[in-house]
């Protein structure tokens, strides 16, 4: 992810295109992976299991891949966000 700040402002852009990685909470690793390829469809990413959680009943995965603009940024998370397999995205 490129962030740039300015002193004259406090707050940072974010300069598209760049990287994002969206962490996805769920408790079901193979429909959490089918609904990443299902909303991401034919654009490149990466995906990796991170954590279990200490039960084992929930665990998480990071989608790591390039978004072009700050609307599709927020249309991916939004239809992550939707999806019944996943119940947290970060």
């Amino acid at each position: 992810m490129t962030k740039q700040s300015n002193s004259n402002n406090p707050t940072s852009k974010i300069h598209y295109p760049c990287t994002w990685e969206y962490t996805l909470f769920g408790s079901n690793v193979e429909d959490m992976k089918t609904a990443v390829q299902d909303i991401i469809k034919e654009q490149v990413y990466h995906i990796s299991e991170s954590r279990r959680s200490k039960k084992g009943n929930y665990l998480s995965l990071r989608v790591t891949l390039m978004v072009m603009s700050e609307e599709q940024n927020r249309q991916y998370y939004n239809l992550l966000g939707e999806h019944p397999a996943i119940r947290i995205v970060l």
